[in-house]
């Protein structure tokens, strides 16, 4: 599949919206369709730092009008709130025409180019900024005349992260792979986050210098 597309972006099925109760759709109740751009934030010279940031694609309203009886999970729904309530806070998301085919509406989700690392092949130029993907060509956007890049379609992240495969297998891991693996496996990923968290928190710390904190604080109540 599209390593861009949103299969490769949440926790669960996307085809099975039994698994996410609170989940909203497309039209048709189905996984929408992301992808994600790279904003430059104009916070330094050269135009950095860089986000990536996450769009998926309007509800069509034209598709809309043609259901008479929208799937629970239809973004259908939320035009028809939009319809009733003056002050919708989803009107950003409806789509007519052509611009129904383009990633226009921010998902409020942003990564960094650590984060992205992990999961795309691609290049930085020596300022930082993210090249070497389709999306990510864009002249005006390499010389910081537009905030956004393109929609990024990159390949994965094929390198090996040199870690040992399970015991009685035999394949190389790669850094997409260990990123897919916490991305099914949440639980797995908090374990080994706080197991990391540990060792950089204890990186060069002698343990005879360290004195138990007071932890009286622990009930207290914010008014």
């Amino acid at each position: 599949g599209d390593p861009t597309n949103s299969r490769s972006c949440i926790f669960v099925n996307g085809s099975d919206s039994s698994l996410t109760p609170g989940f909203i759709g497309d039209e048709n109740g189905k996984a929408i369709s992301v992808k994600f751009k790279v904003k430059s934030e104009n916070m330094t010279e050269n135009g950095g730092p860089w986000n990536w940031n996450l769009f998926s694609k309007g509800c069509n309203r034209v598709v809309c009008n043609t259901i008479s009886n929208p799937n629970t999970h239809s973004c259908c729904r939320l035009l028809k709130y939009c319809d009733d309530n003056s002050d919708c806070p989803f009107k950003d998301i409806e789509c007519t025409g052509d611009e129904c085919n383009e990633h226009t509406v921010f998902l409020n989700i942003n990564m960094l180019n650590v984060d992205m690392g992990l999961v795309f092949n691609f290049t930085r130029n020596d300022d930082g900024r993210p090249q070497g993907c389709k999306g990510l060509d864009d002249p005006d956007w390499n010389n910081n005349l537009k905030a956004l890049s393109g929609e990024v379609e990159c390949g994965t992240n094929d390198n090996p992260s040199y870690m040992p495969p399970p015991p009685g297998l035999d394949f190389i891991r790669t850094y997409f792979l260990e990123y897919e693996f916490y991305a099914n496996n949440p639980k797995n990923w908090v374990v080994t986050f706080r197991k990391g968290f540990d060792i950089m928190l204890e990186n060069k710390v002698d343990p005879a210098y360290l004195v138990k904190a007071s932890s009286c604080w622990f009930n207290d109540t914010c008014n």
